[in-house]
């Protein structure tokens, strides 16, 4: 991976990504963001974003690779098991994370357990019916894409966050070279005449939000009022309670009389 990231392929498609970043951080809002990847962005990316702090987490694979790079982690962790507390971080960045670890399964449902309520989630990957995914499937001779466990879809993808009761805010297709699209990438929700050409990019970005359900209280008198409306009889404890309470009653306005 860190040798792809240093060709002229490798380092225009970081310039997309970047790009997207810079479009979606902004909108990213709380106290803490968290980079579960040690992915080869600039520090102004990661500051670009509303949050008030950040950090990266690598995995150890990563760390070791990008050993290197201007930009050291600030956490090393074994890819599965994140070192953090539930329900503390605002956002979460998962640049091709899913790709590169060993279980996206495992790794979603972490990111799930730390994310708090409404957290953001952005996930970039690579397509893997874009034609340099399937050059890559011919043989070890084309080294156009770089090598990773395996590509999902954004399909896929855009199932496992339905599953996980996640709300999807955008998605975007981009990439270089052939099918050519524009630099800023296009939105799938208003790709128009750009659908057919976008299904060929060669990396996509999502956004998605953590859905909370609002549990109210019902009070015990409208469930009675309810019960009542309905037809349906109450218990008969509670009937011979309120029957007690109607003959307390009368026996004490009769001692008062």
């Amino acid at each position: 991976m860190e040798h792809w990231l240093e060709s002229p392929r490798g380092r225009l498609l970081l310039l997309r990504e970047r790009m997207q970043m810079r479009k979606v951080l902004p909108q990213l809002f709380g106290y803490r963001l968290l980079q579960i990847g040690a992915w080869d962005f600039d520090d102004d990316v990661l500051s670009a974003s509303a949050t008030l702090c950040q950090w990266v987490f690598a995995q150890e694979s990563q760390a070791v690779d990008q050993a290197d790079c201007a930009s050291q982690p600030d956490v090393v962790f074994d890819g599965e098991s994140l070192p953090v507390s539930s329900r503390c971080v605002d956002a979460v960045i998962l640049p091709h994370s899913l790709e590169t670890g060993a279980s996206p399964h495992r790794l979603l449902r972490e990111v799930d357990r730390v994310l708090c309520d409404h957290g953001q989630l952005v996930i970039l990957g690579f397509n893997p019916y874009s034609p340099w995914a399937l050059r890559q499937r011919f043989g070890q001779w084309f080294k156009r894409m770089p090598r990773t466990r395996r590509y999902y879809s954004l399909g896929r993808v855009c199932d496992w966050l339905d599953l996980l009761d996640y709300e999807l805010l955008s998605a975007s297709r981009f990439g270089v070279g052939f099918p050519y699209l524009p630099a800023e990438g296009i939105d799938i929700a208003n790709a128009g005449l750009w659908r057919l050409p976008g299904a060929g990019a060669q990396a996509y970005a999502v956004v998605a939000r953590k859905r909370v359900m609002a549990m109210t209280q019902q009070r015990k008198q409208q469930r009675r009022t309810s019960l009542a409306a309905s037809g349906i009889p109450e218990p008969s404890a509670r009937q011979n309670l309120s029957q007690g309470q109607g003959q307390g009653q009368n026996q004490n306005s009769r001692e008062a009389a």
